[in-house]
Formats: C-alpha cells, sequence, structure tokens
C-alpha cells in the first residue's frame, strides 16, 4: 500500500499597497517555492495565478508534501521570510494575507491517457470548494469514481479528490482538483461559472455551497532542480 499524500494549497493576497504585484509574483515563483522545497518534505511546488481578476485571493501555490514533518515549526523557521526583490525590510507575513490549508489525497482519477509526469503538467488546475456535512461524502465519492464529474468540462484529463485535516464551520467540505489540456482562451472567462452549475445539477448541492476558482501555471519546481537564491 503506497503512503498517503498530502497537499498543501497557500492562497495569498497583498495586504501592502506599497509592493509591486509583479515583484510579489516574482518573488514568490523564484525564490520562495524553491525555498519551501528546501524544508526536505516537499516534492513539488506548483505557483498559479487566478483567471478571473476579481478573485479575492489573487495567487495559490500548491505544495506535494512527502509527510508532515514539513508542518513542524523548525522547518517553517529556515523558510526565508524576506527578500531584496520585494523593496521592503518586511516579512512577507507582513505585507499579504495568506489562507493555508492542507489535505490528505483520496483517490485520483484519469481521463483519458497520459503519464502521471504529463498530468502534473497541464497548464490550468480547477479547484472547487465543497461546504457540505460529513454525510454528503459517500455520495460524492460514488459520482466521482463512477466517473460522473471526469466529464464536466471537455478536455479535462484527471480529478483528484482531497479531505481536509482540520474541520471548520466554513472549513473545506472536500476539494476536487481537475487538470485541463488545451482550452480555448475564449472559453476561460465561463469555465468557472459552468462547472459550479454542472455540480450544483449533478451533486444536488444549492449553488452557493460550490466555489469554484480556475487557475493558471505559471511555473513547476521539483525538488531535485537545481536553483540559485541573490539572498543577501
Amino acid at each position: 500500500m503506497s503512503a498517503p499524500q498530502f497537499w498543501l494549497y497557500a492562497q495569498s493576497r497583498l495586504s501592502d499597497p506599497t509592493i509591486k504585484d509583479e515583484a510579489f509574483r516574482q518573488w514568490y515563483q523564484d525564490y520562495h517555492v524553491p525555498d519551501v522545497l528546501q524544508t526536505g518534505s516537499v516534492s513539488k511546488g506548483e505557483f498559479y495565478q487566478a483567471i478571473s481578476p476579481d478573485k479575492q485571493y489573487r495567487w495559490l501555490a500548491a505544495y506535494r508534501c512527502d509527510d508532515l514533518d514539513f508542518m513542524q515549526p523548525e522547518n517553517f523557521a529556515r523558510i526565508p521570510k524576506t527578500h531584496t526583490l520585494l523593496g521592503t525590510t518586511k516579512s512577507c507575513l507582513e505585507i499579504a494575507d495568506f489562507d493555508t490549508r492542507l489535505f490528505q489525497q483520496s483517490f485520483l482519477l484519469k481521463n483519458g491517457e497520459g503519464s502521471e509526469t504529463g498530468i502534473e503538467a497541464d497548464r490550468y488546475l480547477l479547484t472547487c470548494s465543497f461546504h457540505c456535512g460529513s454525510d454528503d461524502y459517500k455520495e460524492l465519492e460514488r459520482q466521482c469514481v463512477d466517473g460522473d464529474i471526469l466529464h464536466a468540462i471537455p478536455g479535462s484529463r484527471w480529478l483528484k479528490i482531497s479531505r481536509p485535516l482540520e474541520d471548520e464551520d466554513t472549513y473545506l467540505g472536500s476539494m476536487i482538483v481537475q487538470g485541463l489540456g488545451d482550452v480555448d482562451k475564449k472559453d476561460l472567462g465561463r469555465l468557472e461559472e459552468d462547472w459550479r452549475s454542472y455540480l450544483a445539477e449533478t451533486l444536488g448541492l444549492q449553488r452557493q455551497f460550490l466555489q469554484p476558482h480556475l487557475w493558471e501555471l505559471l511555473k513547476s519546481h521539483d525538488r531535485d532542480v537545481s536553483w540559485s537564491s541573490d539572498e543577501s
């Protein structure tokens, strides 16, 4: 039996108006994600920007964790919190808000051919938050295992169900991650709403309990990829 797969999703948004958006993006993509990989418990890091400009959080970092040692305070303490690229001596925790959530993968389904590497290289990521009770899990998983949701969007290639490791009143009931292959850019703007309507009908949930979010991959890092830092 394979070891459990953990995923850490960290959404972020700038809270300091003096910090340039592009500087934050470049720091996060080129320095912060590789810094996180250096903790030794994270095997892959991906960085996304939101397709819709009106989303509350514009950036998403997704980390595949080999074990939960990554969550230990001493590992977080080793991650640099400042960089000259940001144009300030403040910590990243002072200039941005972070919404961080940890999941354990339940199962992965594939629709069509392709290796694990090829699937993970997809350009777009569609996440969906389910605000539902524990009694809804079994029916949700049954519909996913049967492949119902895999056909929600043309061009979709895989689907992953992850469960949160913490429970809060407004926490994600489940997260579905949908990898997309080639998608016509003219269709991007309506994909979130189309999928939301489809899921509401398929799952029998009210639309307000579903929060889809479409992201575009900017850069992907593996732990064995060489990188350098000009951290001063």
